[in-house]
């Protein structure tokens, strides 16, 4: 197999499908929609996320400069977030750690979804 190399220098227009493997930018990607495979047809052994509250409670964010470019930016560290949902973290060829950031969205709604029931059950119990 070949490596291939895809190289756009100033400010490229792309129209059409690219099927990549892996995808690393140095720089800022930027679109009005980026769409993540989310089929049911494509997931197996399906469950309901449990103690969501619990792991939103475990997690840290954090404000941080990037080393690289200095720009002050906000996020999670992905080696904590690696001891708690494992499952979200990727390891680049550099070692480097990533997130899946669109992972923590699920987890969000469902511990909002706890909290709401919990505020419900206080305000029966306040009226009632």
């Amino acid at each position: 197999s070949s490596d291939l190399s895809l190289v756009f220098s100033a400010s490229p227009t792309f129209t059409g499908t690219v099927n990549v493997a892996e995808l690393s930018a140095t720089g800022n990607i930027t679109s009005p929609y980026f769409y993540s495979q989310s089929d049911i047809n494509l997931k197996k052994d399906i469950v309901r996320i449990e103690n969501a509250l619990d792991i939103v409670k475990s997690l840290e964010g954090f404000r941080f400069k990037w080393k690289g470019n200095k720009a002050d930016s906000i996020g999670l560290i992905a080696q904590y977030v690696e001891q708690i949902l494992p499952m979200l973290i990727g390891t680049a060829p550099d070692g480097s750690k990533t997130v899946l950031y669109n992972g923590i969205i699920a987890i969000l709604i469902e511990a909002i979804k706890q909290q709401q029931l919990q505020i419900e059950e206080i305000k029966a119990k306040i009226n009632g």
